[in-house]
């Protein structure tokens, strides 16, 4: 049991990470974008 939780917590973890660099770059793509979304 406690092992697939860990290991949701990596998968968890990762996806987290990849959503991050989408976030980072589609904000270098589109920075008018980044400042609706947040503002």
């Amino acid at each position: 049991m406690q092992r697939s939780t860990r290991l949701d917590d990596n998968m968890q973890k990762k996806k987290q990470i990849k959503q991050t660099i989408n976030l980072r770059y589609s904000e270098a793509a589109q920075p008018s974008f980044t400042a609706a979304s947040e503002g």
